[in-house]
């Protein structure tokens, strides 16, 4: 019988004193074969050996702790079965609470030491470990062995275990079942923080796939306290676990195949536990919210997962996203910020990954980040809609932030495919004109993206089509031509259209009819046999262009039927057209071009539609050579209730009608109907140029007021007869190709058209001036290849060859023509610009234009076409710029083009400063280099150089008088400088030069003038340069509370290293201390200047204000790092506190005590005015009231600002020891104080006012009338 039958043996006899017996007699080599062995009752055998050798305090403590320790060993192991483990695990439990004091310390030993040798994977083993604390910390005195000897209570002997266990290192596969086991200890708040900061520290140190489950244990141990630091240290780790695992892939293939694979789903499953961890607990959702909050520079793509995850649970919503939104704002603003200050730029460095981090998030979102599908999609519209009115950089940049989420999501998730749709469609409907341009974008967009067979996506476009009738005319427009593509693929979408057009036609809404026709017509485009459409149409809806030209026809006749069934179509379309031509003007006006556009396209049509407009242009044509005038204008006006309308569009009827007659092929012959158009046309020329005012009942002494019915009348009719001469005269020139009989007779017709015109400018009426815009909606009725043709022949050398214009395009169709013609105008005039050819002096008559030279119209005309092309051809300017051969085809570099033409401009400038003259030129041709500059890509450092030497060379030796052309060449100066330079060095020496110019504010001080910048001089020094040096200094201030902010976040950041942050913070404030010193210098000159109290004393009080404003902002910051126990009043510190106490606060009371003297003399020279026109009554002047209203709201709060600064510089005295208010001297100028003798004189002064007043007599006394009060003349 072995020793664990005969322990069994007696165990079950109930023998005592055998158990005894036998346990004294067996060695510690029997009690480990006893406990190892596989007996069937080993549990219990241990059980009784234990109770056994417990009961024997002299012999038995030795093999006691042995069995304990051995069990203990056995249970980390894991070798035994469960039932075992179970079963001594749950005997040790109990037997804990009557080991011994150094047992257990003893055990502690065992534990840590498994701790760091990664043994204790099992929790029944850390739980005997928190059993053997939980006892410690019960005990009232624990005699500790190690280190020094010493007698502790049973708390303090158990927090300095656990400081020991977390002052050791441990192995990563204990990480986990150490965080379960500590769950399970009672802890105070500085043993908690000390343990959840120890897990946190080894998150790097576990396996990757053991990320979850400690996550989740820690979100766990965030019911007890340190939300904030649990949140903290998980996002950071997450943020930067991609690093850490790019840094093991390059040790470890396996470990780089993983991560691709599995981190995702991963990161996944560590959202999905913050999420529901938030649910249970709202007190973390809102320490996580407070961290997005303060940290908007530490965005990642796993902290907007969260957060777009978190926005699931309805009460954080609404906050999340206005923080997010907030967030993404301040990143673009601080880019902006970045990239127009140099200073700032090279000392902080925050890349903008924003963008990247979005997209992270929705390729990822199909990786297991389900749950952030929602909320990404959301973000995305949340975004274009807050900033979808605004026009910042930044905001434009959030827009299309915005803008790529969307369209990146309709492209990954097929599931929120339908519900995009339907929110962009949504916004279409609802928003206004305005705003609703970017949705169409977007809009089109996505049609590129839709697959013919989503089902789901066609229900939400026939909802668009459904209410297309109801839209705005030009929004209506873009959706249909955006919406072609679909039409020829889809012929079941053609016809629905098709129904709700021909609905929309017997609407009533005028608009609704316009959108009808051109509805109709742009659905004749999905034809295929209409193979020249395509061009002419994109006129209508340029923005269109270019989502429509990745779709080709299709051939749709095996769809919709036959031939005969696309010709039945067609006759219903021009049938619903023609009827069309009963309803209001701007309905015929879209019919007239959607036909010219029909017989162009189809020309078997063609014969169809000149019937059309022949009949209607003999309803309004007197065919009797011998009646003026040829046209029957009366026909075309309608008067209802008094009111006057135009019905028939004459101009646009003759426009369309000749240019139906143009569309002929060289040798094609010509039928009888175009001949008679071309007789008719004639006609109609030679006898409007016989006509004169009065044949149209119409002169100088006729009613043109638009307060009777005859005056309204008469002012459309003469717009209505004014665009008819215009359409003539393109008419006369076209017809022989320029021919000199036809430019005379055009001449004449202009001689007419300017009679007309000169009448509606003498009654305030002109047509095409700012007051007033055409009543047809037509800013001009000449086509843009007339224009370009009229610029050629006037500006161009050489003869003209008019088929060759031709082929550069003829019918305005589209952008891409649009470019050749500005191609042609800007190259012809870029050469008479720069003296290529010469002309005589123009006459001019149009007033507008009449006092300009014609060097000076050149220069505006090609300002015009810079800024047309670089809003909407920006991807053609190089073209363009290569046209003008500046650099004759020696590079193809756009910065080195673009900067080319700026030194074209610089020599006009350079000439204008020369002469002295041409000032207005100089003026146009830097408004031209500005709009350049604008253009010039970062990289392009050598031309911003050049341009600022250029600048510099200026300002410093060249005396401006006109104050326009002083600010363009200061504010482009100070601009680039901010840029590429150090500005503040600039508005030193500029707020020097204004010093010397204007004078000291004290009269007996001498100034030694250096004359730094010559464009400075006492004409311009103010108000235009100190008003531009005054918003540079205000604009460096906010740069200088940025960067104050930025020390803050750094300070306060969670995520950066102490030691990293000292040596960045150090850094900074190397930089921002020597930076406020030289904005206070620049005041100090600005405060002792003279300067004009009626022009700029405003902004120069406003920007010392700001300054001090700034001051207290900075100490707020010190004194919040000494809160902190880390502030340091350094030298550099302390000598700007010294600047500004010594050197500019005296100077602001003295600048007060000046403003004061020349207000009491503006007011004395009043009162003298006062007493020399007595019957005038007058205190103060209107001026002299509004400085003084000014001064009261400016003067105070400059007063505050300087206490305010005062009283922050006291405190951080008081806490820094450093005596800082040694440097300020308090004045008398702040006391405000009533002086009795000035307020009695003026009690005095109202009282002989009000005894020169007439008395009342005593007759109204008796009659009661009320007394009426004498009104005082002004």
């Amino acid at each position: 019988m072995n020793d664990c039958s005969v322990l069994l043996k007696h165990f079950a006899k109930g023998d005592d004193k055998e158990l005894l017996k036998f346990a004294r007699c067996v060695n510690e080599h029997q009690l480990y074969e006893i406990i190892n062995s596989q007996h069937p009752q080993a549990c219990e055998a241990m059980q009784t050996i234990i109770r056994v050798l417990s009961m024997d305090k002299n012999e038995g403590s030795e093999k006691y702790n042995f069995v304990i320790k051995h069990c203990i060993s056995l249970i980390s192991e894991e070798q035994l079965p469960q039932k075992v483990l179970v079963g001594i695990v749950g005997y040790l439990l109990v037997e804990i609470n009557l080991m011994s004091t150094s047992l257990l310390l003893d055990l502690c030993g065992i534990f840590t030491e498994a701790i760091k040798s990664g043994v204790c994977r099992n929790e029944k083993y850390l739980e005997l470990f928190a059993k053997v604390l939980c006892v410690i910390s019960l005990k009232e005195e624990v005699f500790c062995k190690e280190g020094n000897e010493s007698i502790m209570p049973g708390p303090q002997c158990k927090a300095y275990i656990l400081n020991k266990v977390c002052s050791g290192r441990w192995h990563p596969n204990c990480v986990v079942p150490m965080a379960s086991m500590f769950r399970g200890i009672e802890m105070n708040q500085e043993e908690l923080h000390f343990i959840i900061e120890k897990m946190i520290r080894m998150l790097p140190s576990i396996n990757i796939l053991e990320l979850p489950p400690l996550v989740y244990q820690l979100l766990l141990m965030s019911n007890q306290g340190f939300k904030r630091t649990i949140i903290a240290g998980i996002i950071s780790y997450m943020t930067n676990v991609n690093i850490q695992i790019r840094k093991d892939s390059d040790v470890s293939n396996e470990i780089a195949g993983f991560s691709d694979h599995l981190l995702q789903p991963l990161k996944g499953t560590i959202i999905l536990h913050i999420t529901y961890a938030i649910k249970q607990d709202q007190d973390l959702g809102k320490e996580f919210l407070k961290y997005l909050k303060e940290n908007p520079n530490n965005l990642s793509s796993f902290t907007l997962a969260l957060s777009l995850a978190i926005t699931r649970i309805s009460r954080f919503r609404d906050t999340v996203f206005d923080i997010l939104k907030s967030n993404i704002i301040k990143a673009y603003r601080d880019s902006e910020r970045l990239v127009s200050c140099r200073w700032l730029r090279d000392s902080v460095h925050i890349p903008l990954t924003i963008e990247k981090f979005a997209l992270d998030v929705i390729e990822n979102s199909s990786l297991g980040w389900d749950q952030v599908t929602q909320g990404i999609m959301e973000l995305g519209f949340i975004l274009i809609d807050g900033f979808l009115s605004k026009t910042q950089w930044a905001s434009s940049q959030v827009r299309y932030l915005g803008t790529t989420i969307i369209l990146r999501c309709f492209k990954v998730h097929d599931i929120k495919r339908e519900e995009i749709m339907e929110q962009i469609i949504d916004r279409i409907i609802s928003r206004a004109t305005a705003v609703v341009t970017h949705y169409i974008s977007i809009f089109a967009s996505i049609v590129n993206l839709i697959n013919q067979y989503s089902i789901g996506i066609f229900s939400k476009l026939k909802q668009a089509i459904d209410h297309i009738t109801s839209l705005s005319f030009q929004t209506a427009k873009e959706i249909m031509f955006i919406l072609l593509p679909l039409f020829k693929a889809n012929f079941l979408l053609r016809d629905y259209a098709l129904s709700v057009l021909y609905k929309a036609v017997f609407s009533r809404s005028t608009e609704a009819r316009k959108i009808a026709a051109l509805g109709m017509i742009i659905l004749l485009k999905a034809y295929k046999d209409m193979k020249h459409y395509d061009g002419f149409l994109n006129q209508l809806s340029q923005p269109a262009v270019s989502c429509s030209q990745e779709f080709n026809l299709v051939n749709i006749h095996s769809q919709s039927g036959s031939n005969v069934s696309h010709k039945w179509v067609k006759s219903e379309i021009l049938r619903h057209l023609q009827r069309c031509l009963s309803y209001q003007a701007s309905v015929r006006e879209t019919v007239y071009k959607g036909f010219y556009y029909i017989a162009f396209a189809a020309p078997e049509l063609q014969h169809f539609v000149s019937k059309i407009l022949i009949k209607q242009f003999h309803k309004i044509y007197q065919s009797d050579s011998g009646l003026l005038p040829p046209l029957n204008f009366n026909t075309c006006l309608h008067t209802v209730n008094d009111e006057t309308y135009v019905v028939e569009p004459m101009p646009t009827l003759i426009h369309y009608l000749y240019r139906l007659y143009a569309i002929k092929k060289p040798n094609e012959e010509i039928n009888s109907s175009m001949k008679n158009i071309n007789l008719w046309l004639n006609s109609v020329v030679s006898r409007m140029i016989k006509c004169e005012i009065e044949d149209f009942q119409l002169d100088k002494s006729a009613d043109f007021s638009s307060a009777t019915i005859i005056g309204r009348r008469n002012l459309i009719l003469c717009r209505l007869i004014a665009q008819v001469y215009e359409v003539l005269i393109e008419i006369a020139l076209r017809r022989n190709d320029f021919a000199l009989a036809d430019c005379e007779e055009a001449i004449r017709l202009y001689e007419r058209y300017s009679q007309l015109t000169q009448i509606l400018q003498e009654s305030g009426n002109n047509p095409y001036g700012r007051s007033v815009k055409s009543k047809s909606g037509l800013d001009t009725m000449m086509s843009f290849d007339c224009i370009s043709m009229l610029v050629r022949i006037v500006f161009g050398n050489g003869s003209i060859n008019y088929r060759e214009s031709q082929q550069i395009g003829s019918h305005d169709v589209d952008l891409n023509e649009v470019f050749q013609h500005c191609r042609s105008i800007g190259r012809i005039i870029f050469k008479a610009i720069i003296g290529e050819t010469v002309h005589e002096a123009i006459s001019v008559n149009d007033d507008v234009i009449r006092n300009k030279s014609l060097s000076l119209l050149q220069l505006e005309t090609f300002g015009c076409l810079i800024n047309t092309i670089y809003e909407h051809l920006s991807n053609k300017i190089e073209i363009f710029l290569e046209d003008l051969d500046i650099l004759n085809g020696h590079t193809d570099d756009e910065n080195e083009m673009t900067y080319a033409l700026i030194t074209v401009f610089q020599k006009f400038v350079n000439s204008a400063l020369n002469t002295g003259t041409e000032f207005k030129m100089a003026h146009v041709a830097m408004t031209i280099i500005s709009s350049l500059l604008q253009h010039l890509s970062k990289s392009a450092h050598r031309q911003f150089q050049n341009h600022y030497e250029w600048l510099l060379a200026i300002c410093k030796h060249q005396v401006v008088d006109d104050l326009q052309l002083v600010k363009c060449f200061v504010d482009q100066l100070f601009t680039i400088s901010n840029q590429t330079k150090d500005i503040l060095e600039v508005l030193l020496t500029m707020s020097i030069d204004i010093h010397e110019q204007l004078g000291d504010v004290e009269e007996d001080v001498e100034i030694e003038k250096h004359n730094n910048f010559a464009i400075a001089t006492e004409y311009t020094a103010a108000p235009t340069v100190l008003i531009l040096v005054s918003s540079q200094i205000e604009t460096a201030l906010d740069n200088i509370d940025w960067l104050v902010c930025h020390l803050n976040s750094l300070i306060f950041d969670e995520n950066i290293d102490q030691a990293e942050s000292s040596r960045i913070y150090n850094q900074l404030e190397m930089t921002l201390y020597p930076k406020l010193t030289i904005v206070a210098q620049c005041l100090q000159e600005v405060m002792k200047s003279a300067i004009p109290t009626k022009t700029c004393t405003e902004c120069s009080i406003k920007g010392v204000t700001r300054f001090y404003c700034s001051m207290v902002f900075l100490v707020k910051h010190h004194i919040q790092l000494f809160a902190r126990k880390r502030g340091n009043i350094s030298e550099r510190f302390e000598n700007l506190v010294k600047v500004s106490g010594s050197q500019v606060t005296p100077k602001v009371y003295a600048m007060l005590t000046y403003l004061q003297a020349n207000r009491v003399v503006a007011e004395n020279a009043d009162d003298n005015k006062k007493k020399l026109k007595r019957k005038e009554k007058t205190n103060i002047s209107s001026s002299s009231c509004g400085n003084v209203l000014r001064e009261s709201r400016i003067i105070p709060s400059l007063v505050y600002a300087i206490e305010n600064y005062e009283a922050h510089l006291i405190r951080l005295e008081t806490k820094s020891k450093v005596k800082l208010m040694q440097y300020f001297k308090r004045s008398t100028s702040r006391d405000f104080k009533i002086h009795g003798a000035t307020l009695q004189t003026i009690i005095d002064d109202d009282s002989d006012d009000d005894a020169s007043k007439s008395p009342i007599k005593p007759s109204d006394k008796k009659d009661g009338n009320p007394r009426k009060k004498t009104k005082l003349k002004n």
